[in-house]
């Protein structure tokens, strides 16, 4: 099941007329974790168009939950977690196509993990102004304050 979930079969679309379009919902469960980041099923809105000459192109809308540990007081937290991005999808590799149609069946995981990748928080923060660790003594500064000699 894991390859099948990123495989939508775009048969019927490339035979269609030109501008046809189709969308579909899909939620997914990634098996990994990315940069020490863990996610809730993601929900895939895609809405595929027939752009002519064996290309599809796709707009595909990401949401769900993402949860990891704050970078400054290491507290595990949870965010909600979003993005869109479009890509085309091509029968025959060519400039400006993401990712290739085989046996009228485009796979949209590799895209989507290359769009995953820069959409990930550089800094993980429970809240912009957490003050973090105390370097000292290890106490969460949020909390309580310390009575280390900076």
């Amino acid at each position: 099941m894991e390859l099948e979930q990123w495989r939508i079969k775009v048969g019927d679309l490339l035979v269609g007329e030109v501008g046809k379009k189709a969308e579909l919902e899909r939620e997914i469960k990634l098996s990994e974790s990315f940069e020490s980041f863990n996610f809730s099923p993601l929900l895939f809105e895609i809405e595929l168009q027939n752009a002519d000459s064996g290309t599809v192109l796709g707009k595909f809308k990401i949401s769900g939950k993402i949860t990891g540990s704050c970078f400054r007081c290491l507290k595990d937290i949870e965010k909600n977690f979003g993005f869109e991005f479009n890509a085309s999808f091509c029968e025959q590799r060519s400039e400006g196509c993401d990712g290739l149609i085989k046996n009228a069946e485009l796979n949209f995981k590799d895209v989507f993990l290359q769009e995953l990748e820069t959409h990930l928080p550089v800094k993980f923060l429970c809240k912009n102004s957490c003050k973090g660790l105390c370097e000292m003594c290890g106490i969460d500064l949020n909390l309580k304050a310390c009575k280390c000699k900076k």
